[in-house]
């Protein structure tokens, strides 16, 4: 048996809570699509939730995802999450209630003013946003890629892809299948872009951080299993 497929049979039993925040015009839709679809290939029910702000670009964008045996809800019944991936470094303290120790944190380095904020108000920089998550005890990848973005002339929304590259890398899914899923959903046009933006996120991630990390969740957080028999 292989590690991932020891790693997979060893985690799928746990529920798995993971977010996904960003602003509007970054592909959060897009990614939590994709994430879905691939935690289907370990666990046998994944649900998801959108919050979305009023205005479509720039607005906070947030998605939850549960995936597991019998989960029904995407509620996490006040438990932090396992995993957040962060388009939108400011968007990580937006969410800053769902996160806390144990919390897994890939938090990307861009730094976009959301739609309503005044020009003048200041915008807090990646490193205190790292510095603030890690005082509430999680555990922070910073994805350095807004240099590399802007160096190879790729879009903003290209930085869903390398939260993609780096989620696949984080919970040992298969890179050859992914990047399959992945040329399903974006345009042959744009490929190589999405290549390179993959590849650039799962390089990011430390090998040594495959192994299975998802909690069992605590009393006050119930599983929702008992709507599993409704």
């Amino acid at each position: 048996m292989s590690v991932n497929s020891a790693v997979a049979q060893s985690s799928s039993a746990i529920p798995l809570s993971l977010g996904v925040a960003g602003l509007g015009g970054l592909g959060v839709v897009g990614l939590t699509r994709l994430i879905a679809t691939t935690l289907q290939r370990r666990y046998p029910r994944v649900v998801s939730t959108e919050t979305r702000g009023i205005a479509q670009r720039r607005a906070p964008v947030r998605a939850t995802l549960r995936a597991g045996h019998r989960v029904r809800s995407p509620l996490l019944g006040g438990a932090p999450l396992d995993l957040m991936l962060v388009l939108e470094s400011g968007e990580a303290l937006r969410w800053r209630q769902d996160i806390g120790p144990g919390t897994r944190c890939v938090v990307s380095d861009l730094v976009i003013r959301p739609s309503g904020q005044a020009e003048q108000a200041p915008l807090v920089s990646p490193d205190e946003v790292a510095r603030v998550l890690r005082e509430a005890g999680a555990e922070v990848t910073e994805l350095r890629m807004a240099d590399w973005l802007a160096e190879h002339g790729h879009p903003a929304h290209a930085s869903a892809t390398v939260a993609f590259g780096a989620f696949v890398r984080r919970l040992g899914f298969g890179r050859a299948d992914c990047l399959a899923l992945l040329d399903s959903q974006v345009p042959a046009a744009s490929r190589a872009m999405n290549h390179a933006a993959f590849e650039h996120g799962y390089a990011a991630i430390d090998g040594a951080a495959l192994p299975a990390f998802c909690r069992a969740r605590p009393a006050e957080a119930p599983d929702f299993a008992h709507l599993a028999a409704a």
